[in-house]
């Protein structure tokens, strides 16, 4: 088998060492667990914000609650 050797800047690719890339597959691993909780805390909080003043700091967090979940779903 031939192989072509390119030569790139260091800055141009990284490559994970294995603690990176064990903490990646970790994460990886445990993504859909921790959707499934980030959806029942936007539950929960919605609950809190209820009645709440739109200024209060509950409907900011609510808000980067939902904006999470969008851009794990890949609506973001």
């Amino acid at each position: 088998m031939k192989t072509t050797r390119v030569n790139l800047p260091e800055s141009a690719y990284a490559i994970p060492t294995y603690d990176e890339q064990k903490a990646n597959a970790n994460l990886i691993a445990a993504a859909p667990d921790l959707l499934d909780v980030l959806r029942v805390t936007e539950c929960a909080v919605e609950q809190l914000c209820y009645g709440q003043d739109t200024a209060n700091e509950c409907w900011t967090t609510l808000s980067k609650i939902r904006d999470v979940i969008a851009k794990a779903e890949g609506q973001l």
